[in-house]
């Protein structure tokens, strides 16, 4: 619509032109069109060739680059296997290499070394200077070895070499000396403290790495210029590290490189890795910078000083997100500061680390300033070649303008009604009448056309009266509309509808102007389809969607008619447009749309509710977790879902084609076929039954068998529904829980322990004879009774104990318990009692289990081996591990010197009665015994609370449970105080007869030492006593003083008890004395 009323426009300018103008400017416009065309397609061929040429450029100059890169990262790792070959076929230091194949060797391996000979580290210093003398392109090589040694020979920037040296791994000092003419070391330089170079980073990164590989890039340490190591590790037979070689590159190499590709005018090439970081370029600028602490930082590419590399980086970032999606090479384009630049980027990789991208860039005006000058040539030429144009467009428009003016004006004339005017009223006119040319034709033609026309004009005007009265008369609206849409007409009963004037508006405003909106909202009727206009597209358009609001507030829906007016040309000179008031017949659409839309909605709902049910019943019949089933009134599957076939093992095409008596238990057919035959008479509506089906694999399967009939509307059976739930599993959970229950009553009933349960009301739920027993009552007495009912005398003591159990879910073990019961008034009673919950599938103690065991006996037995405790001065104790409660026995309080009264002291306290110097002892003892969980005996100096010492011996046992948790310490403590005096008494005696200067010596009924002192030993010769222990009092004497001994002495020792003389010896030298 928009282009429609702009061609309108733009006809209707060119139509208010003067004719020379429209004559002169065609001509003008096509010159220079012509020639600027001719001059944008140049300058876009040129771009292209620019594009094409920046291309070819960029992949030439990229390929010089990637093979001078090749060439020097390959020189490094050439350089060491050349010294790791070199060193195979001659020497090692330490250990040697050996070739057994004549094959030539791959130098991406790492052999193996061997043992022919060592070398010094002077002829490998002399090899390496040779070698680097070699490399020209390599700054440095060194070796370094799991010894600790080290050799590097550096290339200074003055050509240069230094020789580094570390000879004497247990003196690590790091020498650096000049190198003479001859190769060998002048002059020393430098000597660093200390270097190891199994701690550096190039030595343990060549390790880790197992193979030829590449350093990260650093900072060269006394140069301003970037670095690169080529590591090699060495290893021999065995597979064990020897060393490394390490030959560094400086990457400053690569920018100077760079530097010299002078390939455009201000075109720029860079090196940058994948994490951005500037590793060289063609710019004068270093790839770092030094930081405020002084050291070097290595820059990002977009952070560059270099305006177009910074650019460039910050595009390749911005385009493709992560460098690390570059993987092939890529050409593209971007402009920056109104500057087209082309970008090429291939990504180098060596296979040993190497992973970097090459970036060129070339602005385009380094092509295009021949190619600038051109287009301002072709631009003198368009404005020279459009000022011909007009003046010569001028004087032609002028020759042949003339005349027709002349015949304009009548023309003018004649359209305003002047019929009488012709081409013969004035000399000038007359003049133009009698030329020969065309324009002579024209101004007769022109007398004759204005005859004729005076003559329809009053024809005319007849007629358009008749029209009139007609157009005006017609009992539906009527509007007329020029070919710009605007209205040229409208009847009576049109303004009557409206409500409104007419009038001379732009089409786009007959929607707001006369109130047009689409009916049944409150949008106003778009423009471009209003029929009027659509009509003018050539449309023959009906529709009902338009309404009226009229001023005075009423809303007139509208039926319209639109039809187009063609000239005999074919084209649309006016649209004609009817309308009329539907009100009343739009109520009546609207009940009966609304009786329609009410039957539909019903339908639609039902038809719904039909589908859902329909789906439902599949879905619950195909999705339900038991078996479904739809079965004939004869007895056949007619369908089912998984969970049947899983059931019973056949698939569903193997059930369809069988009865349902075909896979029934014979025992459960009978049942089966009367229930049928029950339900088909309308005796039952359904059943339910447990019955056995085949599996396909021959095993029973037990089920639940659900089964209602459905019938039709003369209640005629069609089908059984059948839901199977598979409860082969509860049946048998049925027998073990039967089983079960019966192995617990019969323990219940017959186990020798006192049982009852209380509910949580503390009521007796269930008792055994035996807790009947202990209690003194018959057993029906307790049930449904609290304790409170049973024993009043105990309720106050147990209920407590009971509810807290149930309340804490916490268990209490082998409580000791003591009171009378109704039976045996007077009789004082032990018992020890266990109390714990019984907790519900929902983990809510539900239940209190109690087990009492009688053990009165056991005390009468307790408390005489009280008193023997007692006599012999032997105390025991108990430990619960789950209460942390400690029990003592009387003998154990009087043996610590505390009152009975008091409770023992428990597990934490006991340290404070240990002697402050055996404590250490103690915790020792409770840490490697008692934790873990082993028996233990122990002396043990303890502090009564009246001041004084007593010895005790403590011995323990752990007890475990079935878990092989521990569960108590039980144990006995022994007052050896008496005893421990007379061994401090004894090793005081032994103290004072190892100092004596007189020899002292005890021997056994062997007559074998087993006691000498210090003295005795030297006396016989010997440094240590030990020496002795084990041998006889006659290995030390002669034979002849043996036999006096057993002649003469013995005697007197057997009736004298002792005897002293004097005797001939021998030392263990063999010296008499």
């Amino acid at each position: 619509m928009v282009n429609f009323y702009t061609t309108r426009l733009l006809t209707q300018a060119s139509n208010k032109l003067p004719l020379r103008v429209v004559l002169i400017v065609p001509f003008v416009l096509q010159v220079v069109a012509t020639v600027g065309l001719v001059g944008y397609l140049s300058y876009k061929n040129s771009q292209q060739a620019v594009r094409e040429l920046s291309h070819q450029l960029q992949n030439q100059i990229s390929l010089r680059i990637d093979r001078h890169l090749d060439d020097y990262l390959q020189m490094p790792h050439l350089l060491n296997h050349v010294n790791q070959n070199a060193m195979q076929q001659s020497f090692t230091l330490g250990a040697g290499f050996t070739n057994h194949s004549k094959k030539p060797r791959d130098i991406s391996l790492n052999p193996p070394l061997q043992q022919p000979r060592n070398i010094s580290l002077n002829e490998l210093e002399r090899f390496f200077v040779k070698q680097i003398r070699a490399f020209e392109s390599v700054p440095y090589t060194a070796w370094g070895n799991e010894k600790g040694e080290y050799i590097g020979i550096e290339r200074l920037p003055d050509r240069t070499l230094h020789i580094e040296v570390v000879d004497d791994p247990k003196n690590p000092k790091y020498y650096t000396y000049a190198v003479n003419n001859s190769g060998e070391r002048g002059k020393l330089l430098q000597v660093t403290p200390f270097y190891d170079p199994r701690t550096r980073p190039w030595y343990q990164n060549a390790v880790l790495k197992g193979k030829a590989t590449w350093s990260p890039i650093y900072v060269w340490f006394n140069q301003a210029e970037l670095a690169i190591d080529a590591n090699l590790p060495v290893y021999d037979q065995k597979g064990q590290i020897i060393g490394v070689l390490d030959t560094p590159l400086k990457l400053s190499r690569i920018g100077d490189y760079l530097q010299q590709l002078k390939f455009s005018r201000s075109g720029q090439s860079f090196i940058i890795d994948r994490s951005g970081l500037l590793i060289a370029s063609s710019g004068d600028s270093q790839p770092f910078i030094i930081g405020n602490d002084k050291k070097p930082q290595r820059i990002e590419a977009s952070n560059s000083r270099n305006p177009l590399i910074q650019s460039t980086a910050k595009y390749l970032n911005q385009y493709f997100g992560d460098l690390n999606r570059i993987n092939t090479s890529n050409q593209l384009e971007f402009t920056d500061n109104n500057q087209r630049l082309f970008v090429h980027v291939f990504p180098c990789q060596d296979g040993r680390g190497i992973d970097w991208l090459v970036v060129l860039v070339i602005p385009e005006t380094d092509f295009m300033d021949k190619i600038n000058a051109n287009n301002h040539t072709t631009i003198m030429l368009v404005i020279a070649a459009a000022i011909g144009s007009i003046i010569s467009g001028i004087c032609t428009a002028r020759r042949v303008t003339e005349p027709i003016l002349r015949l304009n004006q009548a023309a003018k004339e004649l359209a305003i009604g002047e019929w009488d005017v012709t081409m013969d009223d004035n000399r000038s006119a007359r003049s133009l009448c009698d030329r020969a040319d065309e324009l002579g034709e024209l101004a007769t033609s022109f007398n004759q056309m204005a005859a004729q026309l005076k003559a329809i004009f009053q024809s005319l005007t007849k007629s358009e009266e008749r029209l009139a009265k007609f157009f005006e008369n017609i009992p539906v609206g009527i509007s007329i509309h020029n070919d710009s849409g605007r209205i040229e007409g409208m009847n009576r009963a049109g303004i009557e509808i409206l409500d409104r004037d007419i009038t001379d508006i732009f089409p786009e405003d007959i929607s707001s102007t006369y109130q047009v909106y689409i009916a049944g909202t409150d949008q106003l009727y778009p423009t471009e389809k209003l029929p009027n206009l659509r009509a003018l597209k050539g449309e023959t358009v009906f529709t009902e969607d338009i309404e009226i609001h009229r001023p005075d507030g009423k809303i007139v829906p509208l039926e319209v008619r639109s039809i187009p007016v063609f000239d005999e040309s074919g084209n649309v000179i006016y649209a004609i447009t009817t309308f009329s008031d539907i009100s009343d017949r739009k109520k009546m659409e609207r009940l009966r749309e609304n009786y329609e839309r009410e039957l539909e909605r019903q339908v639609i709902d039902r038809t719904k509710a039909l589908q859902e049910s329909e789906e439902r019943f599949r879905r619950s019949f195909e999705d339900a977790a038991i078996g479904m089933a739809l079965v004939s009134p004869e007895g056949r599957w007619l369908m089912v879902n998984n969970s049947v076939c899983d059931i019973v093992g056949y698939s569903e095409e193997e059930l369809l084609s069988k009865m349902v008596t075909d896979i029934t238990h014979p025992d459960d057919l009978e049942q089966n076929l009367e229930y049928r035959r029950q339900i088909l008479a309308g005796e039952i509506s359904s059943y339910q039954m447990e019955k056995r089906y085949f599996h396909k694999q021959g095993h029973i399967v037990w089920v639940l068998l659900s089964v209602t009939l459905v019938r039709d509307e003369e209640e005629q059976p069609l089908y059984f529904i059948a839901q199977i739930q598979d409860i082969s599993s509860s049946k048998v959970l049925e027998r073990e829980i039967a089983l079960r229950e019966a192995q617990l009553n019969a323990f219940f009933a017959t186990a020798p322990l006192g049982m009852m349960m209380r509910d949580r009301q503390l009521r007796c739920v269930q008792i055994n004879q035996v807790m009947a027993d202990i209690n003194g009552l018959p057993l029906e007495v307790h049930i449904g009774k609290t304790m409170g009912e049973i024993l009043p005398d105990l309720a106050a003591v147990i209920e407590p104990i009971h509810q807290r159990v149930l309340d804490t879910g916490v268990a209490i073990i082998n409580q000791e318990m003591s009171g009378e019961i109704p039976s045996q008034p007077g009789i004082l009673r032990h018992w020890l009692v266990s109390s714990f919950p019984i907790f519900d599938p929902d983990g809510k103690a539900s239940y209190l289990g109690v087990v009492v065991v009688e053990i009165s006996d056991r005390k009468q037995v307790e408390a005489k081996l009280q008193e023997a405790q007692r006599i012999a001065h032997i105390g025991s104790w108990e430990y619960d591990v789950a209460t942390g409660i400690t029990n003592w026995s009387e003998e154990l309080y009087r043996i610590y010197g505390l009152e009975q009264s008091k409770i023992a002291p428990q597990a934490g306290e006991l340290i404070n009665y240990i002697h402050p110097e055996a404590r250490e002892t103690y915790l020792k003892l409770i840490e490697e015994k008692v934790y873990a969980g082993q028996p233990f005996e122990a002396d043990i100096r303890i502090i009564r609370p009246d001041g004084s010492i007593r010895y005790v011996e403590t011995r323990g046992e752990p007890v475990f449970n079935d878990k092989g948790e521990m569960v108590r310490l039980f144990g006995t403590t022994l007052d050896i105080s008496d005893r421990k005096q007379a061994q401090i008494t004894l090793q005081n005696h032994l103290a004072v007869i190892e100092a004596a200067t007189e020899g002292i010596a005890i021997l056994n009924q062997n007559s074998e030492y087993t006691y000498l002192n210090k003295a005795h030993a030297t006396i016989f010769g010997y440094s240590d006593a030990s020496e002795l222990i084990g041998k006889t009092w006659k290995e030390l004497y002669y034979p002849e003083e043996i036999s006096r001994f057993e002649r003469e002495l013995f005697p007197i020792l057997i009736e004298q008890k002792r005897w002293q003389g004097e005797a001939t010896a021998k030392k263990k030298d063999g010296t008499t004395f």
